[in-house]
Formats: C-alpha cells, sequence, structure tokens
C-alpha cells in the first residue's frame, strides 16, 4: 500500500521529468534530433526550434557594458495534436511534461520512456548528471483569501491586508534529493495559489531506464512528501 493516498481529482497543471546529459553543440546532433522529431511527428506532429539567448550586465570602473548573445539552436520541442505531451529534445538534456489534465505518473512515464529511449539512442550520452520531477499545482481556495484552510503553514502578513505573494525556500538534501519550493499568488488570493515542487538529484548516473527509474521513483517520493506535508486535511479531501 503506498505511503501517500491517490487523489483522482490532482490539481496538477503541469508534471514534468527533466534529465540532464554532458552538451555538445555538435550541428550534427542538431540535424539527428531534427530527423528525430520528424520521425515522432505521427506522435508529436507539432515541432519547432529551441534556442537559447543570453544577455550579461556589467557595472565597472568604466561604466555600464553589456553583451548579448543569440540565438544559439539547442534543439527541438514536440508537441502531441491535443497540446497535453510536451518533449523537448536538446542537446543538454531531455524534458518531458504532462499538462492538465494528469492521468497518472505510470501513464506519464510510459509515455516519456518511449520518446527517451529514442533520444538516447540518437544523443548517445555517457551519463545523466541531473534527474529531476518538478510537479505545479493550482490550488484552489474554498473562499477568497482562505489561505489557513488549505495551506498547513500559511504566509502571514505582519501589517495590513495580503493580496499577493511569492515565497520560495530551498530543503537540504535528503536521501540525495534537494527540493525547491515555491508558493505564489495566482490571481491576488481570489480562488487559487500555486505550489511549484521541484525535486531533484545531481549525481552521474549511467544512462540506462533501469537505474534512471531508480532516482525517479526516489525525487517522486520527496515530491510527494511535501505535497502532503504543505497542504491541510480539507484541502487534501476536495481532491480525492
Amino acid at each position: 500500500m503506498s505511503e501517500f493516498p491517490n487523489l483522482p481529482q490532482a490539481p496538477i497543471r503541469e508534471a514534468l521529468i527533466d534529465f540532464r546529459v554532458p552538451g555538445t553543440s555538435d550541428g550534427a546532433t542538431l540535424g539527428a534530433l531534427e530527423s528525430l522529431g520528424k520521425e515522432l511527428g505521427s506522435q508529436y506532429p507539432k515541432m519547432c526550434p529551441i534556442q537559447r539567448y543570453e544577455g550579461r550586465f556589467q557595472v565597472g570602473g568604466g561604466g555600464a557594458m553589456s553583451t548579448y548573445r543569440g540565438p544559439e539552436p539547442r534543439g527541438y520541442r514536440l508537441d502531441d495534436d491535443e497540446d497535453r505531451n510536451v518533449a523537448q529534445l536538446q542537446v543538454d538534456g531531455f524534458t518531458f511534461s504532462r499538462l492538465a489534465p494528469y492521468r497518472s505518473w505510470d501513464l506519464m512515464l510510459e509515455d516519456a520512456w518511449a520518446v527517451w529511449d529514442r533520444y538516447a539512442a540518437v544523443i548517445n550520452p555517457g551519463s545523466v548528471e541531473r534527474v529531476a520531477t518538478r510537479f505545479i499545482n493550482s490550488i484552489a481556495l474554498p473562499q477568497p483569501g482562505a489561505l489557513d484552510q488549505v495551506l498547513r503553514s500559511p504566509p502571514v502578513a505582519p501589517a495590513g491586508t495580503m493580496e499577493n505573494f511569492l515565497f520560495r525556500y530551498e530543503l537540504a538534501p535528503a536521501d540525495g534529493v534537494t527540493a525547491v519550493v515555491s508558493l505564489a499568488t495566482e490571481d491576488a488570493l481570489e480562488s487559487s495559489v500555486i505550489l511549484d515542487i521541484d525535486c531533484f538529484v545531481r549525481e552521474s548516473l549511467p544512462p540506462e531506464r533501469e537505474t534512471l527509474q531508480r532516482s525517479l521513483s526516489r525525487v517522486r517520493h520527496a515530491k510527494n512528501r511535501i505535497f502532503f506535508r504543505s497542504l491541510t486535511a480539507e484541502a487534501i479531501a476536495r481532491y480525492r
């Protein structure tokens, strides 16, 4: 029996898994990713390039100076017909997202592995340097401003009436998993708040599915622990 209850109506707006690999700027690799995107066209008919832009601003004795570089091609984004599953194939990593309505962890992994196996065959990464999962939840408020009815430890203003907030914290690694959690208003405390949980491990791993699956299980467990400890029993009950 799972430590955490199943929530058929989970308030997940977006769930993703992410693998970072040693990067390359090899044009042949970009070409291979483009070819792969086209091969996956029956499942992911929408393909667009991913580009990176970089800017820097520095102030020194000689005054202000800014530099700009870009665009730099990094890979391709693939969307399915319903804009529910999204795969990002980049020269330095792979990201798979499931947008609402979220179905289940097992179904998301099944879809992700199908693309990852093809991506790994093209990139042939020697290792995976970071494994992560991130869940963005939209938590409904039973009435405007009722944070104490949904959050176990809601932010409190020292004076006045709070209308908006952005609260972020990072947890020390536990079982090798680091977690970054963000809480924010979505619509000025009218109907919902965002609970964004990003859990990851940084360690050099072989790129085989079985090894990555074990790390994903660790980061998912950390995510679940934070989610269920962040919400009140009353809030959780609404999603059962």
